[in-house]
C-alpha cells in the first residue's frame, strides 16, 4: 500500500511537471483540493495617516504629513486547502516626508521606508461555480525601517539637524482583504486592500565628536491598494 501511495505520488509530480492533467480520483485521495505551496506578488499606491514627531531637540510632539507612497508585497506559504494558507509576508513601503508642523522645520527631503517580515494567515471563501475567490488575510511580525534625510530639522545650536541614514526595528501588523479571480489551476489575479502599521521608531544619529540625536516617531499606519499575481504549485 505504501510502495502504491509512493508510485501514484510520483506519478502525479511528473505528470504536473509535464502540464498533464490527472483525473481526481489519482490525487484528491492523498492531497486536498487547493493544497500545496504559493508564491504572491504585487503592489500599488500607499497612503499613510498623519503622525507625530515625537521628539528631535527641543521639538515634541509636531503632526507629520506624508505624501502618498508605493508598497510592494511578496509572499510565499503553504495553502492547507482551498480555505486556509499560512506563509511568510514582506516587501516594501516607503513614503516622503511632506511636513513637520512646526515653524521654520526643514524636512530635508526626509522619507521613511519599511521592510516587513512577518508571518501570516489567509482564509479564503471560493464561490462555488466561479473564479471568484474573496478572502481575508493577518500577519504579525516585525519590521526593518530606516531613516534617511539631507539636512532634516533647524540646524540652529539648540536643534540642531540630521543627514544619511538611520535604522530601527520594530514591531509590524498588517491585515488584508480583497478578492482574487482564478486565471487557471495554478495562477490566479486578485486586488485587494492591506492595512500595515508599526510601532514607534526612533533613528538616532551621532556627530564627529560621539554626542547623539534622535529623531522619534509614532509608528505610521498605511493604507494600501494592492494588485497582486498568486501561483500555486
Amino acid at each position: 500500500m505504501r510502495k502504491q501511495k509512493f508510485a501514484v505520488i510520483m506519478l502525479s509530480f511528473f505528470f504536473f511537471c509535464l502540464g498533464i492533467p490527472l483525473a481526481k480520483a489519482q490525487y484528491e485521495d492523498y492531497f486536498p483540493p487547493g493544497a500545496g505551496p504559493y508564491f504572491r506578488l504585487g503592489g500599488g499606491p500607499s497612503f499613510y495617516f498623519d503622525g507625530t514627531l515625537q521628539q528631535f531637540g527641543t521639538v515634541q510632539n509636531a503632526r507629520v504629513s506624508y505624501d502618498t507612497g508605493f508598497a510592494l508585497d511578496m509572499g510565499i506559504g503553504y495553502a492547507f486547502n482551498k480555505y486556509i494558507s499560512v506563509g511568510f509576508d514582506t516587501g516594501y513601503l516607503d513614503t516622503w516626508i511632506h511636513n513637520v508642523n512646526s515653524p521654520g522645520f526643514s524636512t530635508g527631503n526626509a522619507y521613511i521606508s519599511n521592510v516587513p517580515f512577518m508571518g501570516e494567515a489567509t482564509l479564503s471563501l471560493p464561490i462555488p461555480h466561479t473564479i471568484i475567490v474573496p478572502y481575508i488575510g493577518a500577519a504579525v511580525g516585525g519590521s526593518s525601517s530606516e531613516f534617511w534625510a539631507n539636512s532634516f530639522g533647524f540646524g540652529d545650536n539648540n536643534n540642531g539637524f540630521v543627514s544619511g541614514s538611520a535604522w530601527d526595528t520594530v514591531f509590524a501588523y498588517s491585515a488584508s482583504a480583497g478578492v482574487r479571480f482564478k486565471i487557471s489551476r495554478h495562477f490566479s489575479a486578485a486586488i485587494g486592500y492591506n492595512y500595515f502599521a508599526t510601532g514607534d521608531t526612533s533613528y538616532t544619529y551621532f556627530d564627529r565628536f560621539g554626542n547623539s540625536i534622535s529623531a522619534n516617531f509614532k509608528g505610521v499606519q498605511v493604507n494600501s491598494a494592492m494588485v497582486m499575481l498568486q501561483w500555486k504549485f
